[in-house]
């Protein structure tokens, strides 16, 4: 988010908020929201009061650094950072019951898989959902380098990669011999 030419990264986890300096080079999460739809990764969410908290240190951070904001727009981002429409949406979507999550996908979070049929674990970088709710983008950097070539006598090592998944954690896409690029175990 960019307010007066200085760009914020914006993560909000329950139960606290975290504002980082930095330019948008050297955040790339810093341009993506997570997860759109956030409910068709994980139905859990916190609490309408937690989220007005959250909302309420969002401003109280923002205003220390001498940038109005409105604990309206305060409620529409932490909206935004939930995948949500509007706050409307999340209050409607937290006011559920929440249902047994999987393991919860969220930036940050430290998963498991395989990627292009090679074990790998590392942490999530960015996470946001694609037009249409069904999929979403996910950038992965893996703790160890994995290679993606099959071949004996030739490597090729991999450290970071964005793939589409679905709610399921697996990747539309497949190899010439039907595995999927990425499944995470979740």
């Amino acid at each position: 988010m960019k307010i007066h030419g200085e760009v914020f990264a914006i993560m909000v986890t329950a139960p606290w908020c975290m504002l980082t300096d930095g330019n948008a080079s050297s955040h790339p999460q810093s341009k993506s929201m997570p997860f759109a739809k956030a409910h068709s990764m994980t139905t859990t969410y916190p609490g309408i009061d937690e989220l007005k908290a959250q909302a309420k240190r969002l401003r109280q951070a923002m205003n220390d650094r001498r940038t109005a904001l409105t604990h309206s727009a305060a409620l529409e981002m932490i909206a935004r950072q939930y995948g949500a429409r509007d706050w409307n949406t999340l209050a409607a979507l937290a006011a559920k019951p929440n249902a047994a999550a999987k393991t919860p996908l969220f930036v940050g979070a430290h998963i498991r898989g395989r990627y292009l049929n090679q074990p790998f674990t590392g942490e999530v970088l960015a996470l946001s959902a694609l037009p249409g709710g069904e999929l979403h983008r996910i950038t992965i950097h893996f703790d160890e380098a994995v290679d993606v070539v099959t071949f004996e006598s030739f490597s090729a090592f991999r450290r970071r990669v964005s793939a589409q998944i679905d709610a399921d954690g697996v990747s539309p896409r497949k190899t010439s011999n039907g595995v999927p690029h990425l499944v995470l175990d979740l």
